[in-house]
């Protein structure tokens, strides 16, 4: 092969593989492609459960800033966005995700994102959705509110995150005499730009939730 076209060739290379380069970037930035075709390439762990996911992934690397991500359903709710987020390495916020870390959570996640062994059981009073602290904290803030309404979220300055938090904001937020016009009870129903905002992965609050949060405000937050 004569110097020019051996040259030619070299140059041809060069430029298959920036074009080639340039693509795979594109692509990995914007993510475009379905979730699921990731696990084409992972071998569903068996045996692995929820539990052991949220102990050696969610805990260390996501529940600091999603504690909605403590409850199964919530998680199973959002695995769309945690895989497209991690994935592309936007999430955890502090850097990317370890590759064994992902491999695991991408394992279990092809396998059917199993809960694990289950004994169901009679929902006691706790559980029930109730006018007191505990209760909301669990059924409506820890679940719609505290992913972005907490210290590390986009929302840092009204911390839903504890009781103490709430108290502070008592003034901005609840109107003990009228709980219907209290500035939470309006933003959460702006017909306009409701919270959670309409195009977040939680569901707006149903009635009886705003009911129990106002009988809670009138009872004086307990």
């Amino acid at each position: 092969m004569s110097l020019l076209n051996k040259k030619l060739c070299l140059k041809l290379f060069l430029g298959l593989t920036l074009v080639i380069s340039i693509g795979g970037c594109g692509n990995y930035e914007e993510f475009k492609e379905d979730p699921s075709t990731l696990f084409s390439r992972v071998a569903p762990a068996q045996g692995l459960t929820f539990s052991e996911i949220k102990s050696q992934v969610l805990t260390p690397k996501c529940i600091r800033c999603h504690p909605g991500y403590e409850d199964y359903q919530t998680v199973i709710n959002s695995i769309d966005s945690i895989t497209a987020q991690v994935r592309s390495d936007r999430m955890p916020k502090d850097g990317p995700m370890a590759a064994e870390l992902k491999g695991l959570l991408f394992s279990w996640i092809a396998a059917g994102s199993p809960q694990g062994d289950v004994i169901p059981v009679k929902p006691s009073p706790r559980d029930e959705l109730a006018p007191n602290y505990e209760s909301i904290a669990k059924n409506i803030l820890g679940k719609k509110c505290v992913v972005c309404h907490n210290p590390q979220g986009q929302v840092p300055f009204l911390d839903f995150s504890t009781r103490e938090s709430i108290w502070k904001k008592r003034k901005l937020l609840f109107n003990f005499d009228k709980p219907e016009n209290s500035y939470l009870i309006e933003v959460i129903q702006d017909p306009v730009e409701p919270m959670p905002p309409m195009n977040s992965p939680f569901e707006q609050l149903n009635q009886e939730e705003i009911d129990v949060l106002k009988e809670w405000i009138g009872l004086g937050l307990p």
